[in-house]
């Protein structure tokens, strides 16, 4: 037995026209899910009924079903962009986009960290995979993070897609160079399958950041 809320019953006791004092629910189990009815049991205490014990009555009353709230809300996370239009594809797009969203944006702040912490410090920061050195390679640091994560943010928000791609392009680019063409020193084989691994990430981040270019033209079509 289930209680029923008291906005029902009260929508319900207002179309009967009866002044209820006990009611309860109760389901149709052989009737589909989808179909299932619920009905009131009042009790009326009107004029007519006084010094009778009053009499009862059921009412039928359609109960909505617990699909129907997951289509209310698969329709509202649709309705505004939490869920993608087009299937297991789509769905599968916009994993790799959170991604590439992640790995640049985390890759971005670690970077504008070392430039913040090279700004405060009198010390000379030193990256080897990287083709700038002293003061230049802070700027480059602190400018390049901040584009990075102005082009994570207008990609997010669908401002300006195009930028996104190309940040992850240069990213991926400084990085199998630097690592990979010039001459760099691991140190043991761990730190190698690491790189290994960041560069893997990379180039994962960037063939996700294509699927924006999918679908702008699949928005146009």
């Amino acid at each position: 037995m289930q209680r029923v809320p008291p906005s029902r019953y009260r929508s319900a006791q207002s179309s009967a026209g009866l002044r209820g004092v006990g009611y309860e629910e109760q389901s149709v189990d052989s009737l589909p899910p989808e179909q299932s009815l619920y009905y009131l049991h009042f009790t009326e205490n009107g004029p007519g009924n006084q010094g009778r014990g009053g009499s009862s009555r059921k009412e039928w009353l359609p109960q909505r079903h617990p699909s129907d709230r997951f289509q209310s809300v698969s329709t509202y996370l649709l309705n505004y962009g939490f869920i993608p239009r087009g299937g297991c594809n789509a769905l599968f797009a916009m994993i790799l986009r959170v991604y590439s969203y992640l790995f640049h944006l985390v890759l971005c702040l670690f970077l504008l960290g070392i430039s913040i912490v090279d700004l405060a410090s009198p010390s000379t920061l030193k990256l080897a995979m990287l083709p700038w050195s002293g003061a230049d390679l802070t700027t480059w640091l602190l400018w390049g993070s901040l584009a990075g994560i102005l082009s994570v943010v207008l990609a997010m928000t669908g401002v300006f897609r195009f930028l996104f791609p190309i940040w992850a392009l240069v990213v991926l680019i400084l990085m199998f160079q630097g690592f990979i063409l010039k001459p760099y020193t691991f140190e043991g084989k761990p730190d190698f399958y690491n790189v290994l691994m960041l560069i893997g990430g990379a180039l994962l981040a960037f063939l996700a950041s294509l699927t924006l270019l999918r679908a702008r033209r699949s928005r146009r079509a």
